[in-house]
């Protein structure tokens, strides 16, 4: 429930989130775009126009994908600094520790407080979301396991917000 409308307003996190995702729907309108074209030109219709429009929605596909990646990366050290039990939920992170890696397929077993399932990890990554090529080698990423023992507010909800993330990524 919105108590301040001024509050949402003038929150930086906010509109951080909102740039984000208004960049990622043109990168989506770009890969729309070149999906439709695709579609023509494979039926050879107009393929003069359906050429040039694929080139147009390749290029605006390949600007917001640069933007998306580098505002994500700017959205992950805000999220590290302001809300880590939030950083810690999304990636299952269950274990402090510095060069943390961050894996594309995750399973989470909250019983046991660790993954079942871990695939496919890039060494390093999480660590180098959250605090930049420069910090990412001695600074630690707290764990989700650490904040619930030692009153960081862990929360079910950020575990849910990343099971339904995950499921809506996936389909």
């Amino acid at each position: 429930e919105l108590h301040d409308f001024w509050a949402l307003i003038t929150n930086p996190f906010a509109w951080s989130q909102y740039v984000h995702v208004l960049s990622a729907s043109y990168l989506l309108s770009g890969f729309f775009v070149m999906a439709v074209c695709a579609w023509h030109l494979l039926r050879k219709n107009e393929v003069d126009f359906f050429s040039r429009s694929f080139r147009y929605g390749a290029g605006f596909a390949l600007v917001f994908s640069i933007v998306v990646a580098g505002h994500g990366h700017l959205h992950g050290n805000m999220v590290a600094k302001v809300q880590p039990a939030k950083l810690a939920a999304m990636e299952s992170h269950w274990e402090t520790g510095k060069n943390v890696p961050m894996y594309l397929l995750l399973l989470p077993d909250e019983k046991n407080e660790k993954n079942s399932v871990e695939a496919f990890g890039i060494p390093s990554l999480l660590s180098i979301l959250a605090f930049g090529l420069l910090f990412f080698w001695h600074v630690p990423v707290d764990a989700l396991t650490h904040m619930a023992h030692h009153g960081g507010g862990f929360s079910l909800h950020l575990l849910g917000m990343w099971l339904a993330f995950a499921i809506t990524a996936t389909l």
